[in-house]
């Protein structure tokens, strides 16, 4: 959550149900921890979308569109 509050995507809740931080993974989704509950229950194109609240970086690079 940091890294992204750092390139500027908005956050509301900070709680994964209101779905303001959407991005777009482009690269590395291999890098990102699990889903969680929440984008679970929130997103609909798991292959490419996570909610930035929710998401840890692992290990890597990351390249994501918002």
């Amino acid at each position: 959550k940091n890294a992204c509050e750092a390139e500027g995507i908005p956050f509301a809740c900070s709680e994964g149900i209101c779905g303001s931080c959407i991005i777009e993974v482009i690269e590395g989704m291999e890098n990102l921890s699990e889903f969680s509950g929440p984008e679970k229950d929130f997103l609909g194109e798991m292959e490419t979308e996570r909610l930035a609240c929710q998401v840890v970086i692992k290990k890597g690079e990351v390249k994501i569109k918002f």
